[in-house]
């Protein structure tokens, strides 16, 4: 999915294997409370986001950029927003517990579309799922900066911020077992020169 060759260590890379997202039931008392940190979490997401798109545009060009400037739009989407304050109103859950579920209905929606390109958007789903996750005080990165130099990162998933957090000069190339030719994070493999191949069946284990 990026044309080059490559050769390194094989460095398997997944930050969440031993992330538990919490699930715990509120009362009503706590429902606003729930609701405030939703969107402290979303405006830090949405602050980083802006960064991130300015660094992109900056360093790979506007198209590159686009691929953030659509995550931004996802964050600020009022009907995602509402549907996750409704389940934490309406189940009594936690934010965290909201959003995931939230992320994984769209996930689903979006994989089970006949047209590869839109099927592939499921993983920028994910990934901005992810950042909110993360700011609301689960599943921050690790292992991204620890890439020993020549590098072959295997994955199961790369996501569009996976790309860009890696430590870039010890990175040789990416092998992922899920993926696609016009999928977010190969569209910056290719463009920052990265050799990427994807479909390889259990490479995680291997």
């Amino acid at each position: 999915i990026s044309p080059g060759y490559a050769r390194g260590a094989a460095f398997v890379y997944d930050p969440f294997r031993d992330a538990e997202l919490p699930r715990y039931g509120i009362d009503s008392a706590q429902v606003t409370a729930e609701h405030k940190r939703f969107h402290e979490a979303l405006d830090k997401a949405v602050e980083e986001l802006q960064a991130v798109e300015r660094k992109v545009f900056a360093e790979l060009g506007r198209a590159e950029a686009a691929i953030f400037s659509a995550h931004l739009a996802m964050l600020k989407d009022k009907s995602f927003i509402e549907r996750v304050k409704a389940r934490i109103e309406r189940d009594w859950v936690n934010a965290e517990h909201a959003v995931d579920r939230e992320i994984a209905e769209l996930v689903r929606l979006f994989s089970e579309v006949g047209n590869e390109y839109i099927r592939q958007r499921a993983s920028d789903v994910k990934d901005v799922g992810r950042r909110v996750l993360k700011h609301l005080g689960h599943w921050a990165r690790t292992g991204a900066g620890t890439l020993p130099p020549q590098a072959v990162l295997v994955a199961e998933e790369l996501l569009p911020s996976d790309s860009l957090d890696m430590n870039r000069s010890h990175l040789a190339a990416f092998v992922t077992e899920r993926g696609g030719g016009t999928s977010h994070a190969a569209i910056l493999a290719r463009s920052l020169g990265i050799p990427a191949i994807t479909g390889v069946a259990d490479a995680t284990k291997q």
